[in-house]
């Protein structure tokens, strides 16, 4: 870090290495880095000022550990359901991801064997060791995009 070695831990690591990009710089806040984790009246200033840094952050990407077989599909499914307000079964069992009034939901149905899978990765990813931190709310549902890395590009 600015020219210092630092020792961090293997997770970190795993993840810098997937955010980083080949071509350029990319500035990154770290707290297990950019707070002083032995002082305690640091990290409690910092602490109280992480919904600062994060409405001040163009991203905010979470390492939530390295990717499956299953990453791809999931992080897809939740974008999808990201995207809709609105979810329901139709009469035939199929998952549609549209509104109420949609004409067109061929593009939007998943089909109930598919979505057994998909709700099953889903329950894999969010319990995952990352998901278990207490302040882990604060991260995902900032008001900033949040990218889980390492990700293919969607």
């Amino acid at each position: 870090m600015n020219g210092q070695r630092k020792n961090i831990r293997q997770n970190l690591a795993a993840a810098i290495r997937s955010i980083r990009m080949a071509d350029y710089i990319v500035p990154m806040w770290i707290d297990a880095i950019s707070i002083n984790q032995d002082d305690m009246i640091e990290r409690g200033r910092q602490v109280r000022r992480m919904g600062q840094i994060y409405d001040n952050a163009m991203y905010v990407y979470s390492y939530v550990g390295p990717p499956d077989d299953d990453t791809e599909d999931v992080i897809k499914f939740i974008v999808e359901l990201g995207k809709h307000p609105m979810v329901r079964f139709d009469d035939s069992g199929y998952f549609i991801l549209a509104d109420w009034e949609a004409t067109s939901v061929d593009r939007h149905t998943i089909q109930p064997k598919r979505l057994g899978k998909l709700c099953v990765i889903l329950y894999k990813f969010l319990t995952r060791q990352y998901f278990r931190r207490l302040w882990i709310l604060q991260v995902c549902w900032c008001l900033k995009p949040s990218l889980f890395a390492p990700l293919t590009r969607l």
